[in-house]
């Protein structure tokens, strides 16, 4: 599988505390949320130590988004996967992915419409192009 990030410039501990808020906004942190964000972690090349700090001062590390549509767009579908991993999505979900959005200019239309789709999809395959498909509705 290709690396999503590997060619955006961020700073790797927001992307992991981003992660990590996002797992943490329903007050229900899941085994699959915390395998995922291990895997982010391995990826990203952040140390056990460094991750382990991020859980507990996630605060530290707060959102700079990046100049690049395509690369706030990849953070994007990152939290539309991780919303969904333990297939249930929460109205704190939500909320966290719509405040998110909108740090990431990403208009609150566009952020509904994604997360219905991704809510529609829970325990299906979600077929190749649809959230391109909707993103492509917003585009100008």
């Amino acid at each position: 599988m290709q690396d999503p990030f590997e060619k955006m410039h961020y700073n790797k501990k927001s992307m992991l505390a981003l992660f990590v808020s996002m797992s943490k906004s329903d007050n229900d942190i899941d085994n699959d949320e915390e395998i995922f964000i291990e895997e982010m972690r391995e990826k990203l090349g952040v140390s056990e130590d460094e991750l382990k700090y991020i859980w507990e001062n996630g605060a530290d590390y707060p959102l700079n988004p990046p100049k690049s549509e395509k690369h706030r767009m990849t953070i994007m579908y990152q939290l539309l996967y991780l919303m969904v991993i333990d297939g249930i999505v929460t109205d704190e979900e939500k909320k966290f992915l719509y405040e998110v959005g909108l740090k990431l200019a990403i208009k609150p239309a566009l952020t509904n419409d994604l997360v219905n789709t991704m809510e529609e999809h829970i325990g299906k395959e979600l077929p190749d192009g649809l959230l391109n498909s909707i993103i492509a509705k917003y585009l100008n």
